[in-house]
């Protein structure tokens, strides 16, 4: 289950103890800003599933 939000500039949310706020918008992304204590980790999707190896980087070599 998840969960689906609208924001609009300057509107915040929160994610445990983590402050997400939408800045502003370029074209089709929302640039945030999170504010959170540096123990906790923030990582985009993308690194963290290369972090546990479910792809490998797409400069990465394959074959021979």
């Amino acid at each position: 289950m998840g969960l689906v939000i609208s924001r609009k500039r300057g509107d915040s949310f929160t994610v445990g103890k983590a402050l997400i706020t939408v800045t502003r918008f370029k074209g089709d992304s929302a640039i945030l800003h999170i504010e959170a204590d540096r123990s906790i980790p923030v990582l985009r999707t993308e690194l963290q599933e290369l972090d546990n190896g479910k792809e490998k980087p797409k400069s990465e070599k394959t074959g021979s």
